[in-house]
């Protein structure tokens, strides 16, 4: 499921992805310019506190079904 609207001048998009093998994620984006990038840091920081997630993954699905394995 994809989900896009916009928040505080940005474009944001949540991913609900479920990957076999190595379970379900939230994935929360915005592209911006350079120039904009702490304000959506920002943002995101607080959409994702919104949504009660807490816990970052930094790595790829691909990275973490290796690492399961």
């Amino acid at each position: 499921m994809v989900y896009d609207w916009n928040r505080e001048g940005f474009e944001v998009h949540i991913c609900l992805d479920e990957v076999e093998q190595v379970g379900r994620y939230v994935e929360v984006e915005i592209v911006a310019p350079e120039e904009q990038k702490e304000k959506a840091h920002a943002v995101l920081t607080r959409v994702a506190r919104e949504l009660g997630l807490e816990q970052i993954e930094n790595r790829s699905y691909l990275n973490l079904l290796v690492g399961n394995r």
